[in-house]
């Protein structure tokens, strides 16, 4: 790592936290204002049904509007990957309006009848997961500079994968869960697969995380364990739990040993995404600070000769 380039990358880091503040706040008005409208255009579509239990009453197309804003929100991610590392701090600015979209984005969906709790958690989640994809975005890009388009659209693959994923990998959850094993002790380990895998799907689709934290807020949504739902959809008659969001203590063992310590969905995504990306941007920038040094010695050195 150059060290006039590594230097030269934090002395612009105030700059660009700047820039990105300035330049994304229309878009963020935008934002808001999408997160207060976008209930009130899906009304007509999901009238008020309230679910048996609900400590509140909550509109359906709110919650429609929230998984909704959730994708286009990672879409957004998606299209302000940067072309290329370069300094300047890319990756990082395209976090921070992203975040910031998203911020603003779940405000106008607690403005429109959300639980505050719950917009905050799905807005904090969002955030984590665009960290997550434009740091495997930073990641990449390192070892293949001029890959940017493949990178994207191999990121948009993934994201689709996971987005569907609770449609697509249902024949195999099916298949584990309607086996017929020879012992009780085989069956057991087959259901065990077959729930983690369950676990994995809800865990990395965007849809799961969004769906704990309507779990969460009591508002009477289970997308997982209520009926007509997705444990029922893949033939499971074992309760499957959501992913953990927050850190927190797992059930403890059947073996009866101490519960494990979890990070969770948010922090998990949220930190090493940061981290990828950080990385990429500082590297991004010493390499290119180090080329221009380069460039300018050697420029230097011909107007020496030439002179």
């Amino acid at each position: 790592m150059d060290a006039s380039g590594f230097h030269a990358s934090l002395r612009a880091l105030p700059l660009a936290v700047k820039r990105t503040f300035i330049r994304s706040a229309p878009w963020t008005a935008a934002a808001l204002l999408a997160g207060y409208a976008l209930p009130w255009l899906l009304n007509g579509f999901f009238p008020v049904l309230p679910s048996a239990g609900a400590a509140l009453a909550i509109p359906q197309s709110t919650k429609a509007a929230s998984f909704l804003l959730n994708l286009a929100l990672l879409a957004v991610a998606l299209a302000r990957l940067p072309l290329q590392s370069s300094v300047g701090w890319p990756f990082l600015r395209a976090w921070m309006e992203t975040s910031l979209f998203s911020v603003t984005a779940f405000a106008g969906l607690a403005l429109c009848g959300a639980p505050i709790s719950a917009a905050a958690t799905m807005a904090a989640l969002t955030a984590a997961q665009a960290a997550a994809l434009l740091g495997a975005a930073a990641f990449l890009l390192l070892f293949c500079k001029r890959c940017a388009g493949i990178t994207r659209m191999a990121l948009a693959l993934a994201l689709a994968l996971m987005a569907g994923g609770i449609f697509w990998t249902r024949p195999i959850l099916q298949g584990f869960y309607g086996s017929e094993a020879a012992t009780e002790q085989e069956r057991e380990r087959t259901m065990a697969r077959a729930d983690a895998g369950a676990r994995a799907v809800l865990a990395l689709s965007p849809m799961g995380g969004m769906a704990e934290a309507w779990n969460r807020s009591r508002s009477g949504f289970d997308l997982v364990r209520g009926h007509h739902t997705y444990v029922l959809w893949i033939g499971s008659d074992r309760l499957i739990s959501y992913p953990r969001l927050w850190p927190g203590r797992n059930e403890p063992s059947a073996g009866g040993g101490p519960a494990a310590l979890a990070p969770g969905l948010i922090l998990g995504l949220g930190v090493w995404g940061i981290v990828l990306l950080l990385t990429g941007d500082l590297l991004a920038g010493s390499r290119a600070g180090g080329a221009a040094g380069a460039a300018s010695e050697s420029e230097a050195a011909r107007g020496a000769e030439a002179a």
